[in-house]
């Protein structure tokens, strides 16, 4: 194996349109893991006690959050490496 490494980016956008919720843009990571709080919330129900994740309507609000890792994992067919980071 030669030639220039490869740098990996792991950067998924998320957009959530919601009524009463203005257009932004964060830079705080959130997780897969967020997606059904958020729905939860925006429906008015609360995430079950065993469900991680956080509503992402503070963030969107502005309001701001914790910090916390975010893992990721990827997979590659072509070049048979897995990747895992925080």
């Amino acid at each position: 194996m030669g030639g220039a490494p490869v740098t990996e980016l792991v950067h998924v956008p998320l957009v959530i349109r919601a009524p009463g919720l203005e257009p932004t843009q964060i830079s705080t990571p959130v997780s897969l893991i967020d997606v059904a709080p958020t729905i939860l919330d925006f429906v008015g129900l609360p995430a079950p006690p065993p469900m991680r994740g956080r509503s992402l309507f503070g963030l969107a609000r502005g309001e701001g959050a914790p910090e916390r890792p975010v893992f990721f994992e990827t997979a590659s067919s072509l070049r048979r490496i897995d990747l895992r980071g925080v």
